[in-house]
């Protein structure tokens, strides 16, 4: 971890405002979270600020952004917070697939894309061993049980982790709202094309631990994007920038030098 802490600041889009923390300087790097998570899932990343500025959003449904939950407008809040120049994005699960939309959209700002624990739902199928069950969260929201999905949740495989994790998940996890659930019904839907089409260095990369599917799709990705390689940490699972910050780190900082000097 770096001594520094990172700035708060509110970054107004045309419906709401979208939380940032940012730490660091020099070239941009935009992390995006994952599902029921928020900015704060990026503290054991917080090293690579040596190295570059991170942009660490609560993505819009999550987090103190107020601006309402809709996945397929994620894209064009990228733009107001880095509204200038090229930069580098990470994005872990369904970050990543934000991640992905925007590449494809705005292909000549992005110089590099770094994508963990990755789903192409559209592509190569659908997981049989971590599929997430969002139809019974839905009911169970919807019936004003919170607590309760959030209880299903976190015994899901997708997360697991190691115990010295638990602190930092259950307390992101105790501040999620559901909203994203009962508000928005948009999806982002990627195909082939668009992932053969990424022009830029792409890293796909996941756990060793994770579910074949998630990395068959890392592998995938890996595999088609003209400038891609897959790489799997040791020693983790879904939640691999959390469970293996420093390798995790390691390999994102080496990736990003000879791609995003």
């Amino acid at each position: 971890m770096t001594a520094e802490q990172p700035t708060d600041v509110s970054v107004a889009v045309d419906d709401g405002q979208i939380a940032v923390s940012m730490l660091g300087a020099g070239k941009p790097i935009l992390l995006l979270h994952g599902w029921t998570f928020d900015r704060r899932m990026w503290r054991v990343q917080y090293p690579l600020a040596k190295s570059w500025r991170l942009v660490m959003p609560d993505r819009r449904g999550f987090g103190q952004s107020t601006a309402p939950p809709c996945l397929e407008r994620e894209f064009e809040d990228i733009n107001q917070l880095i509204p200038d120049g090229r930069f580098a994005i990470i994005g872990f699960s369904q970050g990543a697939t934000v991640a992905m939309d925007y590449a494809r959209r705005y292909s000549d700002r992005v110089s590099a894309l770094v994508v963990a624990g990755a789903p192409l739902h559209n592509v190569i199928g659908s997981d049989p061993v971590g599929a997430v069950p969002l139809d019974a969260y839905r009911e169970l929201i919807a019936v004003g049980d919170l607590a309760g999905m959030k209880q299903q949740w976190r015994q899901h495989r997708l997360m697991a982790g190691e115990a010295e994790m638990d602190h930092d998940i259950d307390t992101i996890l105790a501040d999620y709202s559901g909203r994203d659930l009962v508000e928005d019904d948009t999806d982002i839907h990627l195909t082939a094309d668009d992932i053969s089409n990424l022009a830029m260095p792409v890293l796909a990369l996941t756990g060793e631990a994770d579910t074949p599917w998630r990395r068959a799709v890392t592998q995938y990705i890996g595999n088609q994007a003209p400038s891609g390689e897959s790489r799997f940490l040791a020693g983790a699972g879904h939640l691999c920038s959390m469970e293996q910050p420093v390798a995790f780190n390691r390999l994102v900082g080496d990736f990003l030098h000879s791609n995003f000097c």
